[in-house]
């Protein structure tokens, strides 16, 4: 076994036991697309959302008209 195959196997086990801890403690993981201008206020949603579960996503503004929009 060469040293790049004994690292990816470190790799995959710590992602792994990683996602084996998220999901005990109830997460899931997502993905999309979106716009690149987008892409740091998803990331940023996305975080507050997995560091305080008590927050609900409720609304979105449209950035052409500066109107909220629901979600649904």
């Amino acid at each position: 076994m060469n040293s790049k195959s004994v690292t990816n196997n470190g790799s995959r086990n710590r992602q792994a036991d990683f996602r084996r801890r998220m999901e005990a403690a109830g997460y899931v993981q997502v993905t999309g697309w979106v716009h690149r201008d987008q892409a740091a206020d998803a990331l940023t949603m996305l975080r507050r959302l997995r560091e305080n579960p008590a927050l609900s996503p409720v609304s979105l503004r449209n950035s052409a008209t500066n109107k909220f929009e629901g979600l649904n």
